[in-house]
């Protein structure tokens, strides 16, 4: 059995927002799930991500960021037991974002991405996040509409 690789990518990008479109075009309405406010409990509001053996929970707060990690060797429970996973830990990535307007927040089933856009200050912020099965990780990228306006302390 080959040794669990847990890592957490934290790409800071000073792009403009304009720079984090592809070609493929906005997502399915259909399937996609979006939220105008940031989730408060991580069973019913936080939204997942994950590549079969590493998984998060993204809340999409914006003055300090929350992301439950969990991965598949951490089970309670047995054959004859429903059991559940067990968090691995937390990374909390601090913003200072008081005050967001035009807030969006969401999932992006059909390409297993999950964002968060606002607005704080004059400044667009958008964070994207999603789990890579062969690389075995999962990547945040964060940017912001002004250059070096996306400074943040992880921990």
């Amino acid at each position: 059995m080959r040794p669990l690789a847990f890592s957490a990518f934290i790409l800071a990008a000073a792009l403009p927002m304009a720079a984090q479109t592809t070609s493929a075009g906005p997502a399915d309405a259909s399937s996609t799930l979006w939220y105008a406010r940031p989730a408060n409990a991580w069973m019913t509001e936080a939204l997942p991500i994950g590549n079969g053996s590493l998984g998060a929970m993204l809340f999409g707060l914006t003055s300090t960021e929350r992301v439950q990690f969990n991965v598949n060797s951490l089970w309670t429970g047995d054959e004859k037991d429903t059991g559940s996973y067990q968090a691995f830990g937390d990374l909390f990535i601090e913003l200072k974002h008081a005050a967001p307007t035009g807030y969006r927040r969401e999932l992006d089933i059909d390409r297993s991405v999950q964002r968060v856009a606002y607005t704080n200050n004059g400044v667009r912020y958008q964070r994207t996040a999603f789990a890579s099965h062969p690389a075995a990780r999962v990547a945040i990228a964060r940017s912001a509409s002004v250059t070096l306006a996306s400074s943040a302390r992880y921990r």
